[in-house]
């Protein structure tokens, strides 16, 4: 047996076990930032897909609208039975008429084609054109202000995970200081030396349970978060996600922020201005299309007719009418018109309350836009601030709850000095995590009032 037939399997072994590990390493999902299931959100997401399903609705509507200049033609073609007329046209003593037999029944043959080229609706296409572009311009805005709120969700389902995570490592450290502080009380109590009493121990089990019970709450909490944030980028539930950071992230620093440079940002920057101007502008082209809607249009047109049928003798005199045999073709200019003055004034009405309207909002965004920057910068500086204080809290009440256990397990303290440390580390843990998702939901809330790029 040769070299290599002995260890044959042992490297087929390894082939395939390089083969997994490729495999496994190729499918483990990459671990995303709250910008990168943001960016994942804008490329997958059936709210955008929707929104720029009608952006590209209006094209086509525009579309129709230039299609008006674009050469038509319509026609009608058919064939049908005809009996035999013989005899000249000029003398109706020599006509015969044969529908007896069927020799008698032959084909007949029409075709009738009109070649139009409009020139000019005298400004009625041209408004209507107008109108649509600034429509097209009205839905890509909205669909640059859905992406910023589908930005602002995905931001505060990341932070609400992160959130339901970072309460554990907290909740374990409880878990564990109650455990501590139940056994050495189970063993004070045992040794019957009072320093311990019953109620000690229930107190201390309350605590206990009350730990787990916040326990599931936040694992409940964690996958929740987690299935809705897969739904809201657009994912299916199955898909895994690994998110890069563990708990929510400490503030390294604070943005020097001016409320009136924000204003000023938020005036060049938010999708609904743009939405606003080009619906105001949509508004008064609609009106004007419907101001020129009795219009005409000019146009012209080429026409042909064919007729022939070997069932009639072709007359040759122009001057008598023949529908059965001969070949017209002409050239002409003509105008096209609907005149309806009272319908094109009633439709001008709309138009115009329709600007009126658009107006009114524009107006209302002009105070509603910087209240709404105002409100989410005055947020995000208090959040700010609370955050600063529970951080302090927890320096506090980590060290009580500390000094408490050791206390106890010397016997130096008494047992409502520990579950009372235990409550305050707890409250002050889970309001230092809390004034920390209130944070980051204040700033992307902030970004979002201001119309920043997602």
């Amino acid at each position: 047996m040769t070299w290599f037939a002995r260890h044959a399997p042992t490297w087929l072994a390894l082939v395939v076990a390089g083969t997994f590990l490729n495999t496994a390493l190729a499918e483990k999902p990459k671990a995303l930032t709250s910008d990168d299931c943001v960016r994942i959100a804008l490329s997958q997401s059936a709210v955008l897909d929707e929104a720029n399903a009608r952006v590209e609705a209006i094209k086509g509507k525009l579309a129709e609208v230039e299609s008006i200049f674009y050469p038509k033609l319509t026609g009608i073609a058919y064939i049908a039975p005809m009996y035999s007329v013989r005899g000249n046209a000029m003398d109706n003593s020599s006509i015969e008429t044969s529908y007896s037999r069927l020799s008698d029944w032959g084909p007949y043959t029409h075709l009738q084609a009109i070649l139009a080229q409009p020139l000019t609706t005298f400004g009625r296409a041209g408004a209507n054109e107008r109108a649509v572009e600034h429509l097209i311009q009205v839905e890509k805005a909205r669909v640059r202000a859905a992406e910023h709120i589908l930005a602002l969700e995905v931001r505060k389902l990341y932070y609400a995970h992160l959130f339901s995570v970072s309460l554990r490592p907290a909740l374990r450290n409880v878990i564990k200081v109650v455990k501590q502080a139940r056994e050495h009380a189970t063993k004070e109590y045992e040794s019957a030396q009072g320093s311990v009493t019953q109620i000690d121990l229930t107190k201390i089990d309350y605590a206990g349970n009350e730990a787990y019970r916040y326990q599931h709450q936040s694992n409940y909490a964690a996958t929740m978060t987690m299935a809705a944030l897969k739904h809201t980028m657009g994912m299916p539930a199955s898909t895994p996600i690994i998110i890069a950071e563990k708990r929510l992230p400490r503030i390294k620093s604070h943005p020097n922020l001016e409320l009136p440079r924000l204003i000023m940002e938020a005036s060049e920057n938010r999708p609904e201005w743009s939405q606003l101007s080009h619906g105001e502008k949509a508004a008064l082209a609609w009106k004007d299309a419907e101001a020129l809607s009795s219009m005409p249009t000019l146009f012209l047109a080429g026409t042909i007719e064919s007729d022939w049928t070997p069932m009639r003798d072709d007359s040759k005199n122009p001057y008598h009418y023949d529908p059965y045999n001969g070949l017209t073709a002409g050239i002409a200019m003509g105008l096209q018109f609907n005149f309806d003055p009272w319908h094109s004034v009633a439709r001008a009405n709309q138009a115009d309350a329709k600007h009126a309207e658009v107006s009114a909002m524009r107006r209302f965004a002009e105070t509603g836009i910087p209240l709404q920057v105002k409100q989410s910068y005055e947020d995000f500086q208090l959040q700010r601030e609370l955050e600063e204080l529970s951080r302090s809290s927890v320096k506090s009440a980590r060290k009580w709850m500390t000094f408490a256990a050791s206390a106890f397990a010397t016997g130096t303290g008494p047992a409502r000095d520990v579950l009372e440390g235990v409550a305050a580390y707890s409250k002050a843990k889970f309001t230092h995590y809390e004034s920390l998702f209130n944070y980051y939901v204040a700033e992307a809330s902030l970004y979002h009032s201001l119309g920043r790029d997602p």
